[in-house]
């Protein structure tokens, strides 16, 4: 009951009146927590990335982006490779008598 009448009035009900006295003020504290948490993380891989000569997550990201547009762009410049041989193949058997 006192839980379900903190979360309905955003409120404790007595126990907890310090920093996170309300439910929303928790769940904010937890966000930031782990925000800031993961971005020491990413911090933290970066700058070891770099300390072995390697480019940061940011720029793998990137350069995994443009490699896999570079391929999409292969694909759709071969298409119609891909339609003329299917039409030598299958397509004249119906269409090209």
């Amino acid at each position: 009951d006192t839980v379900s009448q903190a979360m309905d009035n955003g409120a404790s009900s007595g126990a907890a009146k310090g920093p996170a006295s309300s439910w929303p003020s928790a769940v904010g504290s937890v966000q930031e927590a782990a925000t800031t948490g993961w971005a020491e993380v990413i911090s933290s891989f970066d700058n070891e990335l770099t300390a072995h000569g390697l480019p940061s997550s940011m720029e793998m990201v990137q350069s995994f982006g443009q490699a896999v547009g570079n391929v999409l762009s292969f694909v759709a410049g071969s298409m119609g490779g891909v339609i003329d041989y299917r039409c030598l193949c299958w397509c004249r058997q119906f269409y090209c008598r």
